[in-house]
């Protein structure tokens, strides 16, 4: 596995290497996930986290015959993540940043579900196994061969009818279609990158913490430049945090991408009320 470059040198370098990896679907989920990280701790040691994954699906793989069915190295990966290694989902502290870092994920042996999905589906592609993720609402879970696995609980295969049940509690109306759409479409390393940063957003505003929201959202947008409501999200941490002109500029921007948004109106009258009161630019 190619591992380019390591370690960064610059937020650019490592932004830039974010977008390669989320655009190519044979890159390294787990090398994506680092790059997440990487903002955050600039001293993060890539080969050594990036060493451990290539460990565990080592040790997975000692276990098997070359030819082994998905099922079999379905039991290998859960043994060797969740018992073996003793990762487990971080009830107690679900909104710690550092549960969405797969780094500390690693050392820590605790994550929320999308980051111990990443570190399982990762470690299963350097065995040759397919497993994909599962873009479910409110809990991310894995599929692999014909399993759903719930990493947050240890690998614990999760059925077809409590597949439902989470869907019907999370609100889904029409849990049939919902569900036979989420298993044919899995989402691409972009979708799950960008699922990472949604939560890290959500968990720093809920800390107020605005400078790293930014951080995140800025990696959304970068991440997503079809996807226009990121601009208008930036825009307003952009303000919040005063930064007048950056917010004019994305939304702006926001009202050229986006002319059927039903939002496109407030936003204007918002635009147009910035533009009266921004301080002028010397």
């Amino acid at each position: 596995m190619t591992r380019e470059g390591l370690p960064l040198d610059s937020i650019q370098e490592i932004r830039a290497r974010l977008v390669r990896i989320a655009e190519s679907p044979s890159a390294d989920l787990a090398e994506g996930a680092l790059l997440v990280a990487a903002e955050e701790n600039p001293a993060l040691a890539f080969a050594d986290s990036l060493d451990f994954v290539d460990g565990i699906a080592a040790s997975a793989a000692a276990r098997l015959c070359s030819d082994a069915d998905p099922a079999a190295a379905r039991s290998a990966l859960v043994d060797e993540i969740f018992v073996r290694r003793g990762f487990e989902g971080a009830a107690d502290d679900y909104d710690d940043p550092r549960n969405s870092f797969l780094d500390q994920v690693i050392v820590r042996r605790r994550g929320i579900p999308i980051t111990l999905s990443i570190l399982y589906v990762a470690a299963a592609a350097r065995i040759g196994q397919r497993a994909f993720g599962v873009n479910a609402p409110g809990h991310f879970l894995v599929r692999h061969g014909e399993a759903l696995i719930d990493a947050f609980t240890g690998g614990r295969e999760v059925s077809a009818e409590d597949f439902t049940r989470r869907l019907r509690a999370a609100g889904v109306e029409d849990v049939g279609s919902t569900a036979a759409l989420l298993l044919a479409h899995p989402p691409g390393h972009r979708e799950i990158l960008s699922r990472v940063l949604r939560n890290l957003k959500a968990i720093h505003l809920r800390r107020r913490e605005m400078e790293r929201a930014l951080a995140d959202v800025d990696r959304l947008v970068l991440l997503n430049p079809d996807q226009p409501h990121w601009l208008r999200d930036r825009a307003a941490l952009y303000q919040h945090l005063g930064c007048t002109h950056a917010a004019i500029a994305d939304l702006e921007r926001f009202c050229e991408r986006a002319p059927g948004d039903p939002e496109r109106a407030v936003v204007r009258r918002a635009l147009a009320q910035l533009v009266r009161n921004a301080p002028a630019v010397h």
